[in-house]
Order: C-alpha cells, then structure tokens, then sequence
C-alpha cells in the first residue's frame, strides 16, 4: 500500500513539474479566464503590484529588465519633473496615451512609476524627442531604446 502512495505522489510531481516547464508565461503574467468567452486575460493591476512588490530585483538596473518581464507591453508614457532642468521619472501605461490622460477617475492603478537613480537632463529629452514625432506621447521604439538603458532607483504605483 505505502509503494502505492509513494508511486502515485511521484507521478502527481512529475505531472505537476511537467505542466510548469511547459509553461512560458512571464515572471508577472497573471491570467484571467473570461466566464462569458472563455478567453484568456492579462490582469494588468495585478501585473503592476507584482512589479512593486518584487521591485528590488530591478532597482539599481537598466529599466529594459523590468519591461522584458511584463507581460503586457507599454504603450504611453509621461515624464516626471522634479526640477525644470531634469527629468526625475517616468510614468509607464499599459493604455494609449489619451487613455490614460482622459481617464476621468484617474484610476492610477494601472499605471507605472519609475524614479531614475540619476535624472535624464531636459536636452538629452529633447534629443530624443526630436528622434520621434514631437507630438506623439506614445510609446514608441525610440522611447523604448532610450529609457530602456536608464537605471531605476525606485518603482512604485503611486
């Protein structure tokens, strides 16, 4: 009977280690099941408090380590000025940039606060800027390249 057990647990483990190899989902994937559809979701909220809470595996690193382990890629940002001179952050959204802006509870939830352990200067933005069309806020490659190399010295969603 005790072999019978033992088996049994040993094959539940194996399954259950199969199933997770087979698994690529990223480190802050989390799925919802749609009742009505049966489609399959990304929780953005809950993929930002993963983030937070597991944020001192990115602090001291280039911002791109965080980005590659989300799931759900970031379409707009907002930059965050502590002085006139610098940029001391960036806001990260997982909606377009007139989403979130026009939001009319600024539901702040599903968004992103990223403090640069040193601040980007005003003309090194603008630079970049000039790199993308001027007006569009949303995230581009060009916005991806250049913050992605950008040490974080704090995330947050507040």
């Amino acid at each position: 009977m005790k072999n019978h057990f033992f088996i049994s647990m040993l094959s539940i483990l194996i399954i259950c280690k199969a199933s997770n190899a087979s698994s690529a989902l990223s480190k802050f994937e989390v799925l919802k099941t749609d009742s009505d559809t049966g489609i399959v979701n990304i929780d953005t909220v809950v993929m930002i408090k993963n983030a937070v809470s597991n944020k001192s595996i990115y602090i001291g690193k280039p911002l791109g380590n965080l980005l590659n382990d989300l799931s759900i890629p970031v379409k707009s940002c907002i930059i965050v000025n502590s002085k006139i001179d610098e940029i001391s952050g960036l806001i990260i959204s997982f909606d377009s940039y007139e989403s979130t802006i026009n939001k009319k509870e600024r539901k702040w939830s599903t968004v992103l606060h990223i403090i640069w352990d040193v601040p980007i200067t005003i003309q090194e933005y603008k630079t970049m800027m000039l790199q993308k069309n001027q007006g569009d806020l949303n995230w581009s490659n060009v916005d991806q390249g250049f913050y992605s190399t950008r040490i974080v010295q704090d995330i947050g969603n507040y």
